[in-house]
């Protein structure tokens, strides 16, 4: 098996490893196998994989080095235009889905539950951005722009590794399915449109992280702040939707763009800190 491909496959195993180990007692829970347990255990596995990421990086064979990955939290990479878009993008989306949950229900748009988490009730407004641009976008972004995104790219052009990392994505988040609050209030239908708006989330994140110069910052703060939009107490299940298809509009656009990044866009020239090769010496032209 080619180190690529080895390196992909023992990270996503690592991920998936720690993130359900994590996670299972609130499985358990769920399933009537165990006692209550504490929604900081999705924190805690949400962190699985940016900590596969590191592993992984470290190995011998890698070639995706932690030296690389520190290298795109570097607050260096971080440009005026993208950052905007990071946190102004979620911001509208969450005005445009909460105007139009208003709208739906005949009702005035109410905002005391917008700094409000339903499944973290007990932090405030602070905490819960705090808490979800470290666990979600970090703990995440880490892992799946910063350490698979590059290998994808070594075969694949920026949309088709966009895509498939969309599967693997969707299976990482299955035992949430089961545990989560977040996710049982979708319903079948709102699950399918979550299945629609995770791959054009991909998309979207994977043109932002090219915009972005490959900061994981920038795109850990998408993450997480639209997260923030689409989870908060304030949002019932239509405005969750009417975000999603916002989402998956975006991602369509955003498509295009991805559409024209050729394989081997997100591959590193060279790892952080290692000198540019020398140019070659001019030849001299030869007497004839």
């Amino acid at each position: 098996m080619a180190r690529p491909r080895l390196s992909l496959v023992l990270f996503y195993a690592l991920a998936f490893l720690l993130s359900w180990t994590v996670w299972s007692p609130l499985v358990a829970f769920r399933l009537g196998y165990g006692p209550p347990a504490s929604p900081v255990w999705h924190l805690l596995g949400s962190l699985g994989p940016a900590a596969s990421a590191v592993i992984v990086s470290l190995l011998p064979f890698s070639p995706v080095r932690l030296s690389l990955l520190i290298d795109r939290l570097s607050l260096r990479r971080m440009t005026a235009r993208p950052l905007l878009l990071a946190i102004g993008l979620p911001v509208a989306i969450a005005a445009l889905g909460l105007v139009g949950q208003a709208v739906t229900a005949g009702s005035p748009v109410l905002l005391e539950g917008i700094g409000r988490s339903l499944e973290y009730p007990a932090l405030g407004p602070l905490a819960v951005v705090a808490v979800s641009v470290l666990f979600y976008g970090f703990g995440e972004e880490i892992g799946w722009r910063g350490y698979a995104l590059p290998l994808f790219s070594r075969r694949f052009g920026g949309l088709s590794s966009a895509l498939l990392m969309t599967l693997p994505w969707a299976v990482w988040h299955l035992p949430l399915l089961v545990s989560s609050p977040t996710y049982q209030a979708l319903g079948p239908a709102g699950l399918v449109g979550w299945l629609v708006s995770l791959a054009t989330g991909a998309v979207l994140l994977t043109y932002l992280f090219h915009l972005s110069g490959r900061s994981l910052i920038v795109v850990a703060l998408f993450h997480a702040f639209i997260d923030l939009a689409m989870t908060n107490a304030a949002v019932q299940p239509i405005g969750t939707q009417l975000m999603g298809a916002i989402v998956t509009l975006l991602g369509l656009a955003a498509a295009f763009g991805c559409s024209r990044l050729a394989r081997g866009a997100f591959i590193p020239v060279r790892p952080f800190g290692q000198a540019a090769p020398a140019a070659p010496a001019p030849s001299l032209p030869r007497r004839g």
